[in-house]
């Protein structure tokens, strides 16, 4: 089997962590990685393949906070022998003899299809002015309702019919997780529930192989409750062991009131590398389905 990975760290990411470890580490697996640095996930590959860093390849830009994009130019050639994703996807249907249309494709032909051009520009974007790498603001309807909206029923539905047809609750409901805090064996067991909330200064598993980020965040933290830490004769400081029938990772305690009792706050994603035993917190985290 020869499975590629591009654009992610599964090494560090994926739930349960040991699984996805044992399966990287598998003999009969041949693993290729399109990276621009050294990961988890690297350390299991066969080959790496260098990626083009955002100075280096066309990209468009977009951001949670505002309605505005730009087209983004390579600043500088690919350094070394490091390529964008789509020169690999590219080249890897070529040898492999594809011949379709969309494996000669570059991004400033993409682009007008990927953006539907001729959608925004009867809405009023400035296309050339996009295309120039000036920010261009989206348009957006300003009364979607007067559109029609994509309910089944095209009306706001305070009742999904969409929803309830899937065996879901046609209004928000409470649904108890699986490994929650009900009363249950597992509570029995594991009366703490894990909580993964991002740190302050990792983007998901981004930053992590920097020198700024991980002295910032200084370490892996477990955060508790006084009374939660008192109950097991431990104190802001100690080295914890976190674990469940999934796997363990090591941390170091914290106590705060910040965090509510039976609860458990462990604040990501330091790369696995960087913790005892190479063991990250997501040896700890379910890859269940949710319900939606």
């Amino acid at each position: 089997r020869q499975p590629g990975c591009s654009r992610s760290n599964p090494a560090a990411v994926v739930p349960e962590q040991a699984k996805v470890h044992a399966g990287l580490a598998r003999e009969d697996l041949f693993l290729v990685v399109h990276e621009q640095v050294f990961t988890d996930t690297t350390d299991f590959a066969d080959i790496v393949l260098p990626a083009t860093t955002f100075m280096e390849h066309d990209d468009v830009v977009t951001a949670y906070g505002h309605l505005y994009a730009q087209y983004s130019r390579a600043a500088i050639p690919p350094q070394g022998e490091s390529r964008p994703n789509l020169d690999v996807f590219n080249a890897i249907a070529a040898r492999m003899g594809y011949t379709d249309p969309i494996f000669q494709e570059t991004y400033d032909t993409l682009l007008p299809q990927l953006l539907n051009r001729e959608l925004l520009e009867s809405h009023g974007f400035d296309w050339a002015a996009f295309m120039a790498g000036e920010p261009v603001r989206m348009p957006t309807l300003e009364r979607p309702w007067e559109q029609g909206l994509t309910t089944d029923s095209g009306k706001f539905e305070f009742y999904s019919q969409r929803t309830a047809k899937r065996g879901l609750p046609g209004v928000p409901a409470f649904v108890p997780l699986a490994e929650g805090h009900e009363d249950n064996g597992l509570k029995a067991r594991y009366p703490l529930q894990l909580v993964t909330p991002p740190s302050q200064h990792f983007l998901n598993s981004s930053f992590g192989d920097t020198v700024s980020s991980p002295k910032l965040e200084r370490e892996p933290l477990l955060q508790l409750h006084p009374a939660e830490a008192s109950a097991r004769n431990l104190q802001a400081g100690d080295a914890v062991r976190a674990f469940n029938d999934r796997g363990e990772c090591y941390l170091t305690l914290h106590t705060t009131r910040d965090v509510m009792p039976g609860v458990a706050v462990a604040e990501s994603i330091w790369w696995p590398r960087h913790m005892r035993e190479r063991k990250g917190i997501n040896q700890l985290t379910t890859a269940e389905l949710t319900d939606m």
